[in-house]
């Protein structure tokens, strides 16, 4: 199993795992309270009424989230036929992030790491509590982990292919793929979802003195494709003079969270 010519076989067993952890039980609890009923609400408007761009509850009150999580929940329902939200299938999105984050850990670990570097790596997300209890529950938090993630092994995906002869057809393809990242993560869960990997970037650029270097190399492609996708159901709101959900989703929810974590009196 661990033979270092197949380890394939190791690399699915982990991910099997994941899949395993995170859908045991899934739709064992009910949802009742807290925010998984808030996203559930949301969720039950997009299967079962149909209103899928800007569902609204409590005589108006709008989504307090971006999309992504809960279009992924309605296009799972679609695709397998479901018509009514359960526990489980409200959840499920969840726990396929969480598990395709695992199986993009160990790909990215075993370019960079090899085989046991690549199984460590799956294996510490599997014994991760945090990571794996947030696979179980119907929020937006595991959509914007992956998306997050994807955007980082991207970038690095990049940096690697721009010193490998012959690879910059490649590289130009793994920047663009930053870009749609950076874009997802946002509608994951607003404009801290780009700019906290997007820190996290310039903060390893700069300390390995290759700023100029990538700045050289950006093309304007990526950078408009992370906008327009991030932007897009913003723009929406916008011009259809949804007010109380811009104010709500870019003011409170995203950046009065971001300032008050960040530079909150101790």
């Amino acid at each position: 199993m661990l033979n270092p010519r197949r380890p394939w076989l190791a690399f699915a067993l982990i991910i099997a795992g994941a899949l395993a952890l995170t859908t045991y039980k899934l739709g064992a609890c009910g949802i009742c309270k807290g925010n998984e009923a808030v996203e559930a609400i949301f969720i039950q408007k997009m299967v079962e009424h149909g209103k899928v761009l800007f569902p609204a509850v409590n005589g108006g009150s709008p989504m307090y989230k971006p999309p992504l999580f809960h279009w992924t929940a309605t296009a799972l329902d679609r695709l397998m036929g479901v018509h009514k939200v359960t526990p489980f299938n409200f959840r499920l999105p969840a726990a396929m992030y969480t598990t395709a984050g695992v199986a993009l850990t160990i790909g990215f670990a075993y370019g960079i790491l090899s085989t046991d570097g690549a199984i460590l790596a799956g294996l510490t997300l599997l014994a991760a509590h945090q990571y794996i209890r947030e696979g179980r529950m119907g929020r937006v938090d595991m959509t914007l982990t992956f998306f997050e993630t994807l955007a980082l092994f991207a970038l690095w995906w990049w940096l690697d292919s721009q010193s490998r002869t012959g690879e910059r057809a490649r590289g130009g393809m793994m920047l663009y793929l930053t870009g749609a990242a950076l874009g997802l993560a946002m509608l994951s869960k607003g404009p801290v979802g780009a700019l906290i990997p997007g820190l996290s970037m310039g903060i390893f650029l700069l300390s390995e003195g290759r700023m100029r270097e990538a700045l050289k190399r950006v093309t304007p492609g990526p950078v408009l494709l992370a906008i327009q996708g991030g932007a897009s159901w913003y723009v929406a709101g916008y011009l259809g003079a949804k007010h109380a959900l811009l104010n709500r989703q870019i003011g409170s929810e995203n950046f009065g969270r971001f300032k008050s974590a960040c530079f909150a009196p101790r």
